[in-house]
């Protein structure tokens, strides 16, 4: 991410959890595949989302652990409650902000449906992604898109793969490097060992 945009996306994902029940996703034709296009703009993923019938777009980011939406026009469209306020705490001296708790009964991506998602609703106003990616960015969707299915990111051809596990062992190994991945607070996490002149200086 832009090096302005860190903070406040950081302050979403080390400092808040949300007791969700898991959110339900399907495959909208009979392939068990999800091919979705997307927009590759200053080494970001843009994508198409409709959520509850309104069309929108959403950054890609595996370090956001719950859908977030910005209260730009697109989602007053969509009257969602303020019943469930609470505030976000930020990083270092930055303020708090309120958000709301909302759950989405249907949210469509390209062969994909999800049901009964739980996402924060934030104010677009403290965040600058539209204005420097130069197009109407609408919120953000993370953990949940890898969450239950395997996913393949071509970024050549500009497009995610979605399969049922049991289609993607065909994704040969050969042509990919693995690293150990392990999962904590819905946010991926890999180990690291760094090195300078041959010799150990942290393990992360």
């Amino acid at each position: 991410m832009p090096q302005q945009l860190v903070p406040f996306v950081l302050s979403c994902v080390l400092f808040f959890q949300l007791e969700v029940a898991q959110s339900k996703l399907r495959f909208t034709n009979d392939k068990q595949q999800a091919k979705i296009s997307f927009e590759w703009r200053m080494n970001q993923i843009i994508i198409p989302v409709m959520i509850n019938g309104v069309s929108m777009n959403f950054l890609v980011d595996t370090g956001v652990g719950h859908m977030l939406i910005f209260d730009s026009h697109k989602a007053k469209q969509l009257s969602f409650s303020t019943d469930h306020p609470f505030m976000l705490r930020g990083l270092g001296s930055h303020p708090a902000l309120r958000a709301y708790r909302v759950k989405l009964n249907s949210v469509l991506l390209e062969g994909i449906e999800f049901t009964a998602l739980d996402a924060l609703v934030l104010p677009e106003s403290e965040f600058i992604l539209s204005r420097r990616l130069g197009t109407q960015i609408d919120g953000i969707l993370g953990y949940d898109l890898f969450a239950d299915y395997p996913v393949l990111i071509d970024y050549q051809r500009k497009f995610v793969l979605v399969n049922a596990p049991r289609d993607a062992k065909r994704w040969k190994r050969k042509k990919a490097i693995h690293f150990p991945l392990s999962i904590y607070a819905r946010k991926p996490h890999i180990s690291l060992e760094i090195t300078t002149n041959n010799q150990l200086l942290q393990r992360v």
